[in-house]
This record gives C-alpha cells, structure tokens and sequence, in this order.
C-alpha cells in the first residue's frame, strides 16, 4: 500500500498536480496531542480552543484553505496550533505568527523566496482586527518576514 501512495504522490508531482498534504502534527506545550477538524462553518480561516471536557482542539475551514497553495495553509495550521503549543503566558497572535513561519522554515516547508514572498503577500491583504488582536495586513507581513529572518 505504501508504494501505491508513493507512486501516486510521484505521478501527481510530474505531473503537476499539487498534492494536498494533511495539517502537521500538533501538541500542545504540555505535550497532549491536538487534533484538528474541519468545519466548513466558521466565519475565517480557522480557530484554536478547548472544549468543555477540556480538550484542546483546532478547527479549520476547509472552504478558506482549500484553494491557498500548500505551504500558505500548512502556515495557517501551524498558526493555530501555535495557540495551543505556546505557553498561554506567551500566547499572542504575532506569538502565534512568528511561531508558526519560524517552524514552516526550519523543517523545510517554506524554504524558498517565492513561497515566503507569496505568503507576505497574502498577509499584507488581509484586515487587522483590534479585537483579535491580529496586526493590520502590512504590518503582520513585516512582523513575520523579521520573524523568517532571525535565527
């Protein structure tokens, strides 16, 4: 079975075909697993938080981040889980940014220009919100290309 997926994965690669890959793992930063689950319903992209047995879990919008390319919505997975990952004394939403590109680029899934120019891109349209506490698009965009940059 394992060299069908692989054949698969090669023929759609060659092919051009973009494979649509599953969140990468999460845990919280006391190490309890974070599952994600997809929910069609929500108003944005996605959303980090427990559930009332106090399970931590991350939803996402698959309608939102069905058509991003791969690497803009393994970011949005990782910022999520970055909610769960920091300790909530550190958890903020440019926290939560820069935790997310910082480990896209170390495990290799944004390591090129054009991806990291794409996805500031992308950021630098997108609303700030005060309630949220989300920066306005072009000073998230700069917010995070620092966070890419430093070490």
């Amino acid at each position: 079975m394992k060299i069908l997926k692989l054949i698969v994965t090669l023929i759609a690669i060659f092919a051009g075909v973009e494979v649509i890959a599953a969140p990468l793992p999460c845990k919280a930063f006391n190490g309890q697993p974070v599952p994600y689950y997809a929910n069609p319903n929500l108003s944005n992209v996605g959303v980090a938080h427990m559930t009332r047995n106090g399970q931590r879990i991350i939803q996402i919008n698959p309608n939102v981040v069905g058509p991003l390319p791969e690497y803009v919505r393994q970011f949005w997975y990782a910022h999520e889980c970055a909610h769960h990952a920091l300790h909530p004394a550190q958890n903020s939403e440019v926290a939560a940014d820069c935790y997310a590109i910082k480990n896209l680029r170390n495990i290799g899934v944004i390591r090129f220009r054009n991806q990291v120019s794409g996805l500031l891109n992308y950021i630098s349209t997108l609303p700030g919100s005060v309630q949220t506490g989300h920066l306005p698009g072009p000073a998230r965009a700069n917010n995070l290309y620092a966070c890419f940059s430093a070490p």
